[in-house]
């Protein structure tokens, strides 16, 4: 049966104020915390997709939380408010929340976070699966900046630069404005971005990676798997907005987490 609503709404404060919404759907074992990208959702990137009812199976608790500055979660409009380091810290504390030792599914900025998460954590995390990100990761130490400046994002969610100067972030944003998403708080997210490196050396946990063939923001994420100790790489035909709806990603994150 598909899965239309998630248990109850719940939050808790991070270790600096900022409320974050979850909600878990009840199961047995380890919990499998579900991560999504810049201006999405846990519904938009989880449960519509059908990646929650895929899960499902296995029969375990399922957490999907807001990001901060998304959905229902606070959306502080200081810039000071985000980093990926707090993104990653608001991670092991959701973790902590909810488990002992927590598997993690991640997309994008949420590969970044988790990423980050999972090498300050290797005791919390056991597993994770990672997508929408490559060499970047390994080259710039985080958002591939070399394909989407974060500063040019930032302005052009905060509408400070014109939309002709930035046709297909302006698209972005109105996207996301469509969809009900703070834009401000998102502009502020992207401006708060230092991509100041991973240890990946750190974590030695079991890594799938996961992409689009044609994603610019996961270029040759053969380097990124290279890089991980213990690492399994799926490509898939598809691009940044497609790479979830894969069934063949679908699969393999199940086949990972068993």
């Amino acid at each position: 049966m598909a899965i239309t609503a998630c248990d109850e709404k719940m939050f808790f404060a991070a270790s600096d104020g900022v409320r974050l919404r979850y909600s878990v759907i009840s199961g047995r074992g380890l919990p499998i915390i579900l991560h999504h990208g810049f201006a999405s959702s846990a519904r938009e990137e989880w449960v519509d997709r059908g990646i929650v009812d895929a899960l499902a199976v296995l029969g375990r608790p399922i957490v999907l939380f807001d990001a901060r500055g998304h959905g229902d979660s606070d959306a502080p409009h200081e810039s000071s408010a985000y980093g990926e380091r707090r993104l990653a810290l608001d991670v092991t504390e959701l973790a902590a929340e909810v488990g002992d030792q927590v598997d993690v599914v991640a997309y994008s900025m949420g590969s970044v976070a988790s990423l980050l998460a999972a090498s300050t954590s290797t005791g919390l995390i056991r597993r994770i699966a990672v997508g929408g990100v490559g060499s970047g990761i390994v080259q710039v130490g985080g958002l591939d900046s070399r394909v989407l400046n974060p500063k040019l994002l930032a302005a052009a969610f905060s509408s400070s630069v014109s939309d002709e100067q930035a046709p297909d972030l302006a698209a972005w944003r109105d996207a996301a404005t469509a969809r009900g998403a703070d834009v401000l708080a998102l502009a502020a997210l992207a401006d708060s971005l230092l991509i100041d490196g991973i240890d990946l050396t750190a974590i030695t946990q079991e890594v799938l990676v996961y992409a689009g063939l044609s994603d610019f923001l996961a270029d040759q994420p053969e380097i990124l798997c290279r890089a991980l100790a213990h690492s399994s790489l799926l490509i898939v035909p598809g691009d940044h907005d497609s790479t979830l709806h894969s069934r063949m990603v679908t699969r393999a994150i199940v086949e990972f987490l068993r």
